[in-house]
């Protein structure tokens, strides 16, 4: 959050903190994507983490780890589905750092390879150089 190129972010992170207690739910939908921790998303929200740990379950009714990862995979089937993005440009605007790690959580949790749903989906990658 230091770099200089992240203002807008950072700007936007203390609009909220300034605000009070923020509205968990909102929050937690629009910065998804972001790699960040718990720790970061319970300053965002104005909440110690056993606040907002407990907070997000009574919302969400499961872990925050656990929603992320599954919210992180569905935006990453829906950009499957509706772009040409390379597997890795996927991977990264879904919120994931590793290509690898993003292809195998994705198998699990789908039974084949992010290349794979979209073959059966009927999309190419698109080849970048």
């Amino acid at each position: 959050m230091h770099n200089p190129a992240n203002a807008e972010l950072r700007s936007y992170f203390l609009s909220i903190r300034e605000q009070g207690i923020s509205p968990l739910k909102e929050i937690m939908e629009a910065n998804f994507s972001y790699n960040l921790g718990i720790e970061e998303y319970s300053r965002m929200t104005n909440r110690s983490v056993s606040s907002f740990k407990r907070d997000f379950q009574a919302i969400f009714k499961t872990t925050p780890g656990r929603w992320l990862m599954d919210k992180k995979l569905q935006h990453a089937k829906k950009l499957l589905l509706q772009t040409n993005d390379a597997i890795a440009s996927v991977a990264f605007d879904s919120g994931f750092e590793n290509v690898a790690h993003f292809s195998r959580l994705f198998k699990q949790k789908n039974g084949i390879t992010p290349m794979e749903f979209r073959k059966k989906a009927g999309r190419k990658e698109e080849v970048s150089f």
